[in-house]
């Protein structure tokens, strides 16, 4: 029995070549009729948060120059003096609870939200560490975003919900011999076709013929 129930996305709002295939997963949900399961794999929450020291700030943003020239999409300057700040914490746990929130009460948002993360953090240098900001992103979906904010910030059952979530996405992750995301899971009987960033950017068309199968 094939453990995916239908299109399944592998990500982390802080991987920045998911960021680079966001443009062609809005196409394809708008183009294919793409309603992919979104199951964040933690890839920067929990264990895997970090600090951003100078080097680590400079190769990451050196990797973000690799996906800007292969995505198109923006990586302001904004977000490399704001966000990229040795000292601080490079840490996806807000965000991802964000998302579980935004899926709990308005689950046809969620893909949606997540592009706003992604575009508040790469393309205009915003805190999405930031419950704070996470609340004024939200505002725009229609939540309070005081409310917003502090549900991120202190809801234990939130929390376990999210850590659920992370905990199936590494399992998937893992039971895939996968080391990375993006992955979208496509399910083809009792297989699973796996998508990855190269065909998401470069080979459009095939992924539309494979949606379509």
């Amino acid at each position: 029995m094939n453990p995916l129930s239908g299109p399944t996305y592998l990500f982390d709002p802080f991987c920045g070549w998911c960021y680079a295939v966001s443009g062609s997963m809005e196409r394809l949900e708008a183009e294919a009729g793409l309603a992919a399961e979104l199951v964040p794999v933690g890839l920067f929450a929990g264990e895997g948060v970090r600090p951003l020291t100078a080097e680590f700030a400079s190769y990451i943003w050196s990797a973000d120059q690799r996906v800007a020239a292969m995505s198109g999409l923006p990586f302001g300057e904004a977000y490399r003096q704001n966000v990229l700040m040795p000292g601080t914490l490079l840490d996806s746990g807000p965000a991802t609870t964000a998302l579980t929130l935004v899926r709990r009460e308005k689950p046809a948002l969620e893909r949606a939200f997540l592009r706003r993360v992604q575009k508040g953090r790469w393309a205009e240098g915003r805190d999405v560490t930031s419950t704070d900001v996470l609340g004024e992103l939200a505002a725009e979906f229609g939540f309070d975003g005081a409310q917003f904010a502090g549900l991120v910030a202190g809801d234990e059952a939130l929390a376990v919900e999210t850590a659920a979530r992370i905990e199936a996405g590494r399992r998937l992750m893992n039971g895939l011999g996968l080391s990375g995301v993006p992955a979208l899971l496509l399910p083809v009987g009792e297989q699973i076709q796996l998508v990855g960033t190269r065909e998401l950017i470069g080979d459009y068309e095939r992924v539309k013929q494979l949606l379509a199968a």
